[in-house]
């Protein structure tokens, strides 16, 4: 019966599915594992608090600003609706995108041609190096993953001529944007070019059609989403669409110390197998014939914009390098690449770029993944971490240190705690203004941060010399008339960003105590 049974679920259980459900278990347990190793509290929970004030009838745009990062907020409130709101839920979030890309990886070396057992191969050196290095749900990863999705979704639009992956390709891009602007802007413009010339060579415009009925209902339901939840059109626009630009003007000031030999440095493990790729496909347009037709022209470009905006945006932004996936990528294209033509040394160089690849995933892994290099511990003693439950049983497993108080984290877990505990004595309707993205959902309670987050730059909300400082100015004020605030809590951030933005006659009196401000608010505010 047993032996019956056995046949049975192997004519069920292709060898291909098995794999798959390894890449994505392997991808989602490693990803699993390292989130929970330290804490750089404004990027790991960057999604955590806007999430539960989702769920719990606050939205963005409306309620709280936010420059970036409405899909995540979105999922992250899904989650934490089906399971709970918890440390546990938010590294599930995580984790299963994880294990999403690496198996939608594995399916994209499959159909581009490579052997299963490669395929698999890079599949799971890609899972060690795209989301374990943030290992919490964060804004640029889920942004640039979605980019990759959408460049897969444009390839298997060519390689299978099936119509509907070109309106995925729209959907995945238009998530990515609605992650994060950029790369997605960059990435959205250069695939529409490549797609126009693909339609003008090879003289069909079924993409074009389908991709435009697609933006076309996207763009509807947009417009749906703001008129059912009550979001002004005008706030959605300053928010997301006119306000980023200006703090990019600022960003790309960073060029004025651009150095080619730091650029090459820092992308050294991408710029190689990119080259390489640029190099062949150069050769092979002077010996074929209609190569501007062919399939493999297009991925070629495809994986060219994918690259050069995800490079371009890591430039210019300021967190840590998140690109080292595209290495396993491109090296991983290289090596189908090559095993089509009989070349010198063919055998030689194929395991030269399996080597390359585990190398650098290695050097990386131990870097990013054990140092947790990402979130600025690398010097940071994890023996010296503490479980964060001492803050609360919601954050269960999280080992929490930081690189302020990486030689006394408890005392920063106390000062938290402690905080907790003065904000829910107070049963006054209140806003709490930090960085510490976390006390809403721990204490259950609506806070009412006008913002999501308070970087210093200016890069969540205007300060006083951008221009959208006035209108940032009034969402506050109405934030504190609409909910009737009775007093603001700024915990562990400068004065300023209350006294800057709040005229005198608001204020009514301030305490100060521990890196806690507290400022009373007048009824006729």
């Amino acid at each position: 019966m047993f032996l019956v049974f056995l046949n049975k679920l192997k004519e069920i259980i292709t060898k291909k599915q098995v794999i798959i459900f390894f890449i994505f278990i392997f991808s989602f347990y490693f990803n699993n594992f390292y989130s929970n190793f330290g804490v750089l509290p404004l990027d790991t929970f960057f999604h955590f608090d806007p999430a539960f004030r989702i769920i719990n009838g606050s939205l963005p745009f409306r309620d709280f600003w936010i420059v970036s990062g409405l899909v995540p907020d979105l999922i992250e409130a899904f989650v934490f609706s089906f399971i709970d709101v918890s440390w546990n839920s938010h590294i599930i979030h995580s984790s299963i995108f994880n294990g999403i890309i690496a198996v939608s990886t594995f399916i994209f070396f499959d159909k581009v041609g490579l052997n299963k057992t490669y395929s698999f191969y890079y599949a799971i050196l890609f899972s060690i190096l795209a989301y374990p290095l943030s290992g919490t749900p964060f804004v640029d990863h889920h942004a640039t993953f979605f980019c990759l999705l959408s460049m897969y979704s444009f390839i298997f639009a060519l390689k299978t001529k099936k119509n509907f992956y070109w309106s995925i390709t729209v959907l995945l891009i238009f998530l990515s944007f609605f992650s994060k602007q950029v790369p997605a802007s960059y990435f959205a413009i250069l695939l529409s070019l490549t797609t126009l010339c693909y339609c003008f060579f090879i003289e069909n415009i079924k993409p074009l059609i389908y991709s435009a009925i697609t933006i076309f209902f996207l763009i509807i339901l947009t417009l749906l989403f703001l008129n059912i939840f009550k979001i002004e059109f005008n706030s959605f626009l300053i928010q997301y669409i006119f306000y980023p630009p200006s703090i990019g003007e600022e960003r790309l000031q960073n060029f004025k110390d651009f150095s080619i030999l730091g650029f090459l440095h820092e992308f050294k493990f991408v710029l190689i197998p990119l080259g390489i790729i640029i190099f062949l496909n150069i050769k092979k347009f002077y010996k074929t014939s209609n190569f501007l037709k062919s399939n493999e022209f297009y991925i070629f470009l495809a994986l060219l914009i994918f690259s050069t905006s995800l490079l371009f945006h890591q430039t210019i932004t300021k967190n840590q390098n998140l690109t080292y996936f595209l290495s396993i990528i491109l090296l991983g294209y290289v090596h189908f690449y090559l095993s089509l033509n009989n070349y010198k040394y063919k055998s030689l160089i194929i395991n030269t770029l399996i080597i390359s690849s585990l190398l650098i995933t290695l050097k990386v892994h131990f870097e990013y993944n054990e140092k947790r290099k990402f979130h600025d511990l690398k010097t940071v003693k994890f023996d010296n971490s503490k479980n964060a439950s001492y803050i609360d049983p919601k954050l269960e497993n999280l080992k929490w240190i930081t690189r302020d108080y990486k030689n006394n984290p408890i005392k920063e877990m106390d000062f938290i705690k402690g905080t907790l505990k003065i904000l829910d004595n107070d049963k006054r309707k209140k806003i709490v203004i930090t960085n510490y993205l976390f006390f809403s959902a721990l204490l259950n309670e609506n806070l009412y941060s006008p913002s999501r987050s308070y970087t210093l730059d200016g890069a969540s909300f205007p300060k006083e010399n951008n221009k959208y400082f006035p209108y940032y100015k009034e969402f506050f004020k109405k934030n504190i008339i609409k909910n009737k605030i009775e007093v603001i809590y700024l915990i562990d951030l400068d004065p300023l960003f209350v006294s800057n933005y709040l005229d005198n006659n608001c204020i009514s009196g301030r305490k100060t105590f521990d890196k806690i401000n507290i400022f009373e608010i007048n009824n006729n505010c």
